[in-house]
Formats: C-alpha cells, structure tokens, sequence
C-alpha cells in the first residue's frame, strides 16, 4: 500500500482491501449492456434451438423453433427448482 493511505500495519492493509472488495454491488441483469444481457439471458437457449433446428429440418420451422424455446425453458426452470 502507499504511504498516501497511512496503512502501516499490514492487517490494516488486508482488511482495508477486504472491505473494498466485498462492497462491489452486483449489477442486475436488466441494467448490463445489451450484448451482455443477451449473452447472459438468451444465447445459450437460442443455440441450442438452432441446432434442433437444423437436426430436425420441420416443415414449420417458427413454429419448432417457438416450441421448443418454450418447452425447453419450462424443463430448465423445473430442473433448477428441484436443485
């Protein structure tokens, strides 16, 4: 540490660093930039939709893709509920 913040003692020095550390807010997911949000929130679910997609080749392919997003969103959501 510098001799600007007068924190001679090493344990001053360590819990000082921990009080900054743990006082970072986290930041909601609504409030991250949109390519971040997007990655957080839907990516994930969107590629695994497109690889159906792709493996299936329907002949109504909105209507799978829709589907599946649905379903398989309901299936995560019971999944983490019974963890």
């Amino acid at each position: 540490m510098s001799q600007e913040h007068d924190l001679d003692d090493i344990a001053e020095q360590q819990l000082a660093e921990q009080t900054a550390l743990s006082q970072i807010p986290s930041i909601p997911d609504q409030a991250l930039p949109t390519r971040q949000y997007l990655e957080k929130a839907v990516i994930d679910q969107l590629h695994d939709a497109l690889k159906a997609l792709a493996r299936e080749r329907p002949k109504n392919p909105i209507e799978f893709f829709s589907y599946y997003l649905l379903t398989q969103h309901c299936n995560k959501k019971q999944e983490l509920q019974e963890q």
